[in-house]
C-alpha cells in the first residue's frame, strides 16, 4: 500500500507542476504576469519529490538575493504544509488499521 501511495503522490505532483511549468511557459508571451508566476510555482511543486527540481530551485534563489530568500521562505513554508498534512493522514491511517481486528482487514 505504501508504495502505491508513494508513487500516486509522485505521479500527483509531476502532473501538477509540470502542467503549472507548462501553462507559466504558454502565457509568458502575454502582457500579464501570470507565467513569471506559475514557473516558480511549478518548480515549487516538483521540488516536493523531485531532486533536479530543488537544485533548480537552489540555483535561482543563490543568484536572486533578496527575491530568492523570498522564494526560500515561502517553499519551506509550503514544504511544512504538505509534511504536516501527510503525516496526520499517515498517523489516521495507522489508528485506523491498528483499530481494526486481523479478521477486518483480510475483508
Amino acid at each position: 500500500m505504501l508504495w502505491i501511495e508513494r508513487n500516486a503522490r509522485k505521479f500527483f505532483i509531476a502532473l501538477m507542476g509540470g502542467t503549472a511549468i507548462l501553462i507559466g511557459l504558454v502565457i509568458l508571451p502575454l502582457p500579464l504576469p501570470f507565467g513569471i508566476i506559475l514557473i516558480p510555482i511549478g518548480f515549487f511543486i516538483l521540488a516536493l519529490e523531485f531532486a533536479w527540481a530543488r537544485r533548480v530551485l537552489d540555483r535561482v534563489q543563490a543568484k536572486t538575493g533578496r527575491v530568492g530568500r523570498a522564494m526560500k521562505s515561502m517553499e519551506d513554508r509550503a514544504m511544512g504544509f504538505v509534511d504536516r498534512r501527510f503525516r496526520s493522514r499517515l498517523r489516521q491511517q495507522v489508528e485506523i488499521d491498528a483499530d481494526r481486528g486481523p479478521d477486518d482487514r483480510a475483508a
